[in-house]
């Protein structure tokens, strides 16, 4: 056995000790309760079988009663809880005394009452949770007790009956056995308790031992998390003053030298979908960590969604693909949303789109009204998607071909952004699909109420977020691009 089971076994039995313990103190109490109960409800008994000694008895009683009540005092005091063993043993002892008192101070060996001692001993075998070798002790306690009172009873009034022997077997034969019966019935419930015990107490330490886990897989990735934030910040913004001037220089010395202005081309164009990039994962990151601001604003995607499909149309004839916007021309598409993460999440899909559908086919943008919902829908007619992988489109980084030979570029970052933006506009995104047929993707989002119209108000950014929003903007647009080749 290696150390660490010696150290797990340590610790299981150190815990049962103290389980046991705490067990014996609750049922100590209760045995007590229930020997003043039996001890002073036995008193009517007395009148009516040894009506002589009625008075000698209820002293006895009483005197065992009070005894037995100042042992449950004592186990109500923490000190005392320490001897939690003795003052049990002291309980049992009492409640068999007095009988063997009373059988002396009767009739001896012929006394009926040699009966309540076996019931005493069963009795607190089963309710006490003594292991085999603790219910021997008050076994033998209780037959040296019984045959003192029966010797005391013989030469204090020479009374003795012709046939004692066979008294004195009968007596202690049902003194034996039946105790014998509940001694052994504890023996198995001890044994049962620690297998439960012991089946708890594993469960217990694996339960914190996956807490333990959980909670370093939760700093690992709180920390994975914040070195992504890091470094994507600490590459955007030099990666944003690298695109500014490059543009200019695109612009500029460009117009007299073709193969310079297709290679400075090349270079802003790559670092445009960079910087796209680098934007999602911090956006990812906001996300889980709670931290995306969202500028909300009255949105009439009647106006927004076209001029979204206007900016793809070359894409998609590049990719010989139509793209067609069907908006319902009674319903009211205004809604409560960031412009700018609401063009992020339909720009992804209508990308998402042209990257999996094949020459020839045919882009749709849907926009109806349902109840209180806004429900816009962008269908393809592409080559689709597995049932049984529908579950996890959504999923981080998933790619439905994840091999390193796929054919088709993608971060896996794009939808599971769609999402959580959506979720942050207390709206849902839903996918409906069939191999070979296209894809359906539904976004849901709630319309803005007469109030919420009246009480808005549009703020317009700083120029300089609005130079840096239309730079993300083409950014998103050069990544859509370049997905869609």
């Amino acid at each position: 056995m290696n150390p660490e089971d010696n150290s797990r076994e340590s610790r299981l039995l150190t815990a049962y000790s103290h389980y046991k313990r705490e067990l014996y103190l609750r049922r100590t109490k209760l045995a007590c309760i229930l020997g003043v109960v039996a001890i002073l409800g036995g008193a009517p008994l007395d009148f009516f079988v040894y009506p002589e000694f009625a008075k000698v008895f209820s002293v006895i009683r009483i005197t065992s009663a009070g005894l037995i009540l100042a042992i449950l005092g004592l186990l109500f005091t923490v000190p005392c809880k320490k001897y939690i063993d003795t003052l049990q043993f002291s309980c049992v002892t009492i409640m068999i005394l007095h009988l063997c008192v009373m059988i002396g101070w009767s009739e001896g060996i012929t006394s009926p009452y040699y009966i309540a001692i076996a019931l005493t001993i069963s009795i607190s075998c089963l309710l006490l949770p003594w292991t085999l070798a603790e219910c021997l002790s008050p076994c033998l306690c209780a037959l040296t007790l019984y045959a003192a009172g029966c010797v005391i009873n013989y030469f204090f009034t020479g009374i003795h009956s012709e046939n004692w022997v066979g008294l004195a077997v009968h007596n202690i034969y049902f003194m034996l056995i039946v105790p014998l019966t509940c001694i052994t019935g504890s023996h198995f419930a001890e044994q049962q308790r620690f297998r439960e015990f012991q089946l708890q107490f594993e469960l217990d330490q694996s339960k914190q031992e996956v807490e333990k886990s959980y909670e370093k897989l939760s700093e690992l990735d709180k920390a994975k998390s914040q070195f992504f934030a890091n470094i994507s910040h600490e590459l955007r913004t030099p990666l944003t003053l690298i695109i500014s001037p490059l543009g200019e220089l695109t612009n500029n010395l460009g117009r007299t030298n073709p193969d310079l202005k297709n290679m400075l081309d090349i270079m802003y164009g790559n670092a445009m979908r960079l910087l796209a990039l680098i934007n999602d994962l911090l956006d990812l990151v906001r996300l889980e960590e709670g931290k995306l601001e969202l500028r909300k604003e009255p949105v009439d995607l009647k106006k927004l969604l076209p001029g979204l499909t206007s900016s793809i149309q070359h894409t998609a004839k590049h990719n010989k693909l139509r793209v067609e916007t069907e908006l319902s021309p009674t319903a009211s598409l205004l809604v409560r949303a960031d412009k700018s993460r609401l063009e992020k999440v339909f720009l992804n899909l209508l990308f998402n789109a042209i990257k999996f559908t094949p020459a020839g086919g045919v882009i749709r943008l849907l926009g109806r009204e349902e109840d209180e919902t806004i429900v816009i829908d962008v269908q393809d007619t592409g080559i689709g998607i597995s049932e049984d992988k529908l579950v996890s489109v959504f999923d981080r980084f998933w790619q439905e071909d994840g091999s390193e030979t796929r054919q088709r570029q993608g971060t896996g970052i794009g939808l599971a952004l769609v999402k959580e933006i959506m979720e942050h506009h207390k709206g849902t995104v839903h996918v409906q699909s069939k191999k070979g047929e296209g894809t359906t993707f539904s976004v849901h989002l709630p319309k803005i109420s007469e109030q919420e119209l009246e009480a808005a108000t549009i703020t317009e950014p700083p120029e300089e977020d609005t130079w840096l929003t239309d730079l993300y903007q083409k950014a998103q647009q050069y990544q859509g691009d370049l997905l869609a080749e």
